[in-house]
């Protein structure tokens, strides 16, 4: 038997990677929705790594053998960082000043950015940020500044 799936518009997800952490939760609006084929009531679904909520009814996903529905809307709430990546930012504030924590945030989004379409990263993949935190924050040691001033030099008014 292979990895649990969630198909969302004949996409799969596989399970481990949409609820890889205890927070991690997946909303839906929606209709119709059938576990194990008998209707359910309820215009919302709210699935976790454990559980489903339709309404007020809560189902095991262990004891589930199906769960099918027509959702309108999908949200998966997601925090943007990690537990390491504040101190790291404090740390690089403290070595290196707090431009440099501007910048590295601002450097470090585009790093990802390129990591990810590099790397081809889908939806719901876990993409760590605490090397590209490190890989602007290095960036700017060793010249960075110079690029943010010539950025910000551009944003002047009748400079």
């Amino acid at each position: 038997m292979g990895q649990l799936c969630l198909v969302l518009d004949g996409e799969a997800f596989e399970w481990g990677d949409m609820f890889y952490r205890p927070t991690d939760k997946l909303m839906m609006d929606g209709c119709d929705f059938l576990v194990d084929g008998k209707k359910v009531a309820g215009e919302s679904l709210v699935m976790r790594g454990e559980q489903v909520a339709i309404g007020e009814q809560i189902f095991k996903i262990e004891e589930i053998s199906s769960l099918s529905g027509k959702a309108t809307e999908v949200v998966r709430p997601r925090e943007a960082m990690g537990g390491g990546d504040p101190p790291l930012l404090a740390m690089i504030g403290a070595f290196l000043g707090w431009p440099a924590v501007i910048f590295t945030l601002f450097g470090s989004s585009l790093y990802a950015l390129l990591g990810a379409l590099l790397l081809r990263v889908g939806l719901g993949k876990p993409l760590p940020f605490g090397p590209f935190l490190a890989l602007a924050g290095v960036t700017w040691a060793f010249g960075g500044w110079k690029i943010w001033e010539w950025y910000l030099g551009l944003m002047t008014v009748g400079g």
